[in-house]
């Protein structure tokens, strides 16, 4: 291995179809993307940073900018919830695997 080799490590990415948007192409966030989002104490705002970090366009480019931040903030729930969900899968930050390690061995 080289260092070239290692930080060209491509992340996970799908399409995924959603009701009243269509298509969404969704990218596993990037180490320094989920170091954002502990930075956020708001949920909206962890919510508006995973697409900022997870949606591209069809050639795999971010499709959203910080300016779009109000924007997404704007749209109805239901969808951004289907979107997220996804990013957060492709991340490996999804309810189950985060519930698999939550488990208190007093329990």
């Amino acid at each position: 291995m080289n260092k070239s080799n290692f930080f060209n490590i491509a992340r996970a990415t799908s399409t995924i179809t959603v009701d009243g948007i269509g298509e969404v192409h969704c990218r596993e966030l990037s180490a320094g993307a989920v170091a954002l989002l502990h930075k956020e104490s708001n949920e909206m705002s962890v919510l508006a940073q995973v697409l900022l970090g997870g949606v591209t366009d069809d050639k795999g480019k971010a499709l959203f900018t910080g300016a779009d931040k109000s924007k997404i903030l704007d749209m109805p729930m239901k969808p951004l919830q289907a979107i997220a969900e996804e990013i957060l899968k492709l991340t490996g930050l999804d309810a189950a695997a985060t519930d698999e390690g939550d488990e208190s061995p007093n329990e």
